[in-house]
């Protein structure tokens, strides 16, 4: 699978923001990321890293410079459910919202779609 960073980014938020939707304010483990998107360490974590320090997820717990949970933040729900600053934040992906959907196609990688509550 090819993603680009921003891509990556993104499929994060995703997973984080559907983790917290089934259990509000749970922590995802790093191994669960990885599993479930499918990539290398260095791709999640570089990341990760990147979406922490923009405040979008939250890391509670590092052990030797290693994530091992991880949760989106009340901006990183905002990214998500608000259609322009998503499309802002993410502007080289194409973002189609319908019908409460978010789907993403990139080329060159997988198709993906989230269901949101998106108020906008």
């Amino acid at each position: 699978m090819d993603m680009n960073s921003q891509e990556i980014r993104l499929r994060i938020l995703k997973l984080l923001y559907e983790k917290d939707e089934e259990k509000p304010n749970a922590s995802v483990r790093f191994d669960t990321i990885k599993s479930d998107l499918g990539l290398e360490d260095e791709h999640i974590r570089s990341n990760i890293k990147y979406l922490e320090d923009k405040g979008y997820i939250e890391i509670s717990k590092r052990i030797h410079y290693r994530y091992h949970l991880v949760k989106i933040s009340s901006d990183g729900k905002d990214i998500i459910e608000n259609k322009s600053l998503l499309k802002n934040e993410f502007p080289s992906i194409q973002i189609i919202v319908q019908k409460g959907k978010i789907n993403i196609a990139n080329q060159g990688s997988q198709n993906t779609s989230v269901e949101i509550d998106n108020n906008e």
